[in-house]
């Protein structure tokens, strides 16, 4: 085959690439010229080749042009192919659909693939993933929500070495044996601790309770936004049909009763697209790295806008059901923010969800011997058990 008709179907296998939705042809189009010259280079070229240029890209192509190919060159191409019809690379992973799947040997667990607007936060393409999560549970309760039809599922995010707090908190207002005319379930997620005396621990409570979901991130502070994809990631990967879902902290108290009347209330209208807590409108980000506040510094690197879109605080919030699926997706085609309540946000953002202000999340603790207080959705800044018992025997006996 002379150059000028090589060129021609190479030029007819580009075309027919783009036709199938190739975003990376730019990639593709460097492997073929790599192609062209290797072929003119070491006379490898055949006359099989004309037909597998001109057959359409899909799959299987890679496969079926191993042969005339050299192997090298094929596997260039598969691994520009794999974001082409869900291909993934020849590394173990296969295709379903939106999520990616790994095999046992791999630390990802699943990535789906999100869809969404245009957003500042650093992607260049709406279904892009600058934020993979490519963490997987190593404790977990798949069953937990299984033929429970359930109304509202609470995720308290805690720390591994925080027993105290999730016990008070299984013995107020996460009690499973409360009784509610609706189900109402609750688990708490974790990170990876590496201390083994924590994680030993960890175990004996899951054992015991069956409530404990982790994931293999380290838990930390600047962990907080991982966590909060954990969650996002669990409730929609295993309790899909709850009708709300509360993110909440292990220092919140919840007046669970008050929490539920008030969602079985919410007109039909508001139970769709919803998320609502205790929302901040135009703060701004600190940029102070030495000052009182450089916990929460953040450079112009990092986050340039001088504003944060609007969003709920951190401590509590609670989203209708079908808000929680593509606020887990979107968040993989957002630029990682360690602040997660802003980060939360800028997923909102993206979504073209406008996050509600609801005054019965406190940001500040309740006073624990009044009615009052307590008979608030939630309240922050609980921090020990004896805080949480308080609060309970006074909603309990007085109010």
């Amino acid at each position: 085959m002379n150059r000028g008709k090589l060129r021609v179907t190479l030029k007819l296998m580009f075309l027919v690439c783009v036709s199938a939705g190739c975003f990376h042809m730019y990639l593709l189009r460097r492997h073929l010229h790599r192609l062209e010259r290797r072929r003119e280079l070491k006379g490898r070229l055949t006359p099989d080749t004309k037909d597998d240029v001109r057959r359409p890209l899909t799959s299987g192509t890679t496969d079926d042009i191993r042969g005339p190919l050299t192997s090298d060159i094929a596997d260039d191409v598969r691994g520009e192919l794999h974001h082409v019809e869900g291909l993934a690379p020849a590394s173990g992973v296969r295709t379903s659909g939106r999520t990616l799947h790994a095999d046992s040997k791999s630390r990802v667990s699943e990535v789906p693939v999100a869809r969404g607007n245009a957003s500042e936060s650093g992607s260049e393409s709406d279904s892009l993933i600058v934020n993979p999560h490519p963490y997987r549970f190593v404790r977990n309760h798949p069953g937990k929500c299984a033929g429970k039809n359930v109304f509202l599922l609470v995720i308290v995010t805690s720390s591994p070495n925080n027993h105290a707090q999730r016990h008070a908190i299984r013995h107020t207002w996460g009690n499973a044996t409360l009784r509610h005319d609706v189900n109402v379930v609750t688990v708490f997620a974790v990170g990876r601790t590496d201390d083994a005396a924590t994680q030993r621990g960890l175990d004996y409570e899951n054992r015991v309770q069956k409530d404990i979901i982790q994931e293999d991130f380290v838990d930390s502070y600047r962990n907080l936004t991982l966590k909060t994809v954990m969650c996002l990631k669990w409730a929609s990967e295993f309790c899909p049909g709850a009708k709300f879902v509360m993110k909440a902290d292990d220092d919140t108290f919840v007046n669970i009763y008050s929490l539920v009347r008030y969602l079985k209330h919410l007109p039909a209208s508001n139970t769709t697209k919803l998320l609502m807590g205790h929302v901040f409108s135009g703060a701004q980000p600190i940029r102070d790295s030495v000052g009182k506040q450089k916990k929460w510094y953040l450079s112009k690197e990092d986050y340039s806008r001088e504003t944060f879109p609007k969003y709920p605080c951190g401590f509590a919030y609670v989203m209708s059901g079908d808000v929680v699926r593509p606020l887990y997706e979107v968040s993989l085609t957002v630029k990682y923010l360690f602040l997660e309540d802003a980060y939360v946000g800028l997923c909102l953002e993206k979504l073209g969800i406008e996050p509600a202000h609801q005054p019965g999340f406190r940001i500040y603790k309740a006073q624990t011997n009044s009615c009052t207080s307590v008979k608030e959705l939630a309240s922050h800044w609980f921090k020990t058990p004896e805080d949480m018992f308080r609060a309970w025997n006074v909603l309990s006996k007085r109010c």
